[in-house]
């Protein structure tokens, strides 16, 4: 259940106080979905992946059947509720991913290697954002493949 206001947290981001999405990793992840950074409609929504973009990577996720054909509610509480989870690899929102200089996506990429390698699950991220996660140096690269559904989904795996 989503908390009062979602998950908006308050936070220092590489020296400067940000209002973002907090991480969101349940207890035994099937997977964690990974965005390079929140947009300002998620966070003023307090909740993932909230825009078009979004809901093309929510009904990709309900065409795999990973999530139930349709939510009332928001689609990261449906997520959740069946062991999916979500990050970014920054935490500053801005409006376009383009937007984050890669010196601060190399110290997100970092920072976020050592969050999910505790968890190891499966990670993933929306289609239209991979060619920024090849930019990470190497730490990141998203494979795409038809599951058994025909549903194209991306495959992370960890460089170095």
């Amino acid at each position: 259940m989503t908390p009062a206001g979602g998950y908006c947290v308050r936070m220092n981001c590489m020296g400067e106080e940000i209002e973002t999405l907090a991480d969101l990793i349940p207890d035994s992840p099937r997977a964690i979905c990974v965005g390079i950074n929140p947009a300002p409609p998620s966070v003023a929504a307090g909740h993932y992946f909230e825009g078009r973009q979004g809901q093309r990577f929510y009904a990709r996720l309900r065409q795999a059947g990973v999530l139930p054909p349709s939510t009332a509610g928001f689609e990261d509480d449906a997520a959740l509720s069946v062991g999916i989870g979500f990050t970014d690899v920054v935490k500053r929102p801005t409006a376009r991913s383009d937007e984050v200089p890669d010196r601060e996506l190399r110290h997100g990429s970092e920072l976020l290697r050592a969050r999910l390698e505790a968890v190891g699950p499966p990670v993933t991220g929306p289609r239209d954002r991979s060619t920024r996660y090849e930019s990470l140096g190497g730490l990141v690269r998203l494979h795409w493949s038809a599951n058994s559904a025909g549903v194209s989904m991306p495959r992370a795996e960890w460089g170095r």
